[in-house]
């Protein structure tokens, strides 16, 4: 068992892909389950309803289903992540790259431009390469 810890509030429970909440500390230690590659949020400022997304492309279909098609105003997103967003289904449109903290911060949170608040149709979340 792991001696690290998290620090109280940084980190919270989240759910699963499917919504359903999911349990990531016990004891103060993290279990199997990965941690989301990000958030979306219906609102700015990374504030009302949020989604957490795995590392997969997230098409149109997907942020159907989640009822976060064209809804996305803000997006916080781990370290080690690059997304890029789109406002057309299957990675077309206008696109808009969002990086990770160049300090290697655990998360880096954007406010979506006029241009593409409320118009998200699909994403593409890549690994990078953390700074040492």
């Amino acid at each position: 068992m792991s001696d690290f810890m998290f620090s109280p509030g940084l980190l919270s429970a989240s759910e699963d892909i499917s919504g359903k909440p999911r349990d990531t500390l016990y004891n103060g230690s993290v279990d199997s389950q990965q941690w989301p590659t990000c958030y979306v949020y219906a609102e700015r400022g990374c504030t009302g309803e949020r989604k957490p997304l795995d590392d997969m492309d997230i098409d149109n279909d997907y942020l159907k289903r989640i009822g976060f098609n064209d809804r996305i105003s803000s997006i916080s997103v781990a370290a080690g992540r690059r997304l890029t967003v789109f406002t057309e289904p299957n990675f077309q449109g206008k696109s808009q790259v969002l990086d990770p903290d160049p300090r290697g911060l655990s998360w880096r949170n954007y406010d979506l431009s006029v241009d593409f608040n409320d118009t998200i149709s699909s994403i593409r979340i890549e690994k990078v390469a953390q700074p040492r």
